[in-house]
């Protein structure tokens, strides 16, 4: 546990979230600034930093409830029309948190929230071929 992460706090109750699911590795609770209502944080409850820090059994037991909050959301009477999953994994993709989450939000046709879009100039095979060879060697 980091005494300084709100995270933390929150999963050892001293700080209040409203927790609507868990696991035996991982809790899943309302986000405080919701992009829609039901916007829900999937977090290890051990402190770690992103991604890159969990070990397969949480990044597993991650999605696993991430799953069971996604049919939560879709069988609610909350207005759901999909979902999306987000994680933001160190400052250059924006994470503002430095305790792994996982974003599980409920979407609406037409809300608004958009999604990242690659660049208008697409690679072409060899580029694409020279970046497979990179990452699967």
């Amino acid at each position: 546990m980091d005494e300084d992460c709100i995270f933390c706090q929150i999963i050892a109750g001293r700080v209040t979230g409203f927790v609507i699911a868990a696991n035996k590795l991982c809790v899943a609770f309302l986000d405080a600034r919701p992009l829609n209502p039901g916007h829900t944080l999937v977090v290890p409850r051990a402190h770690h930093r992103d991604l890159h820090s969990m070990d397969e059994q949480t990044s597993a037991a991650m999605f696993n409830l991430a799953q069971q909050v996604a049919n939560k959301l879709k069988s609610s009477e909350l207005p759901c029309d999909g979902i999306s999953l987000e994680m933001s994994n160190g400052a250059a993709a924006e994470q503002s948190i430095f305790h792994a989450h996982l974003h599980v939000v409920p979407r609406l046709i037409g809300d608004g929230l958009g999604r990242v879009e690659p660049p208008i100039a697409r690679p072409g095979h060899g580029a694409l071929a020279a970046t497979a060879r990179l990452l699967s060697a």
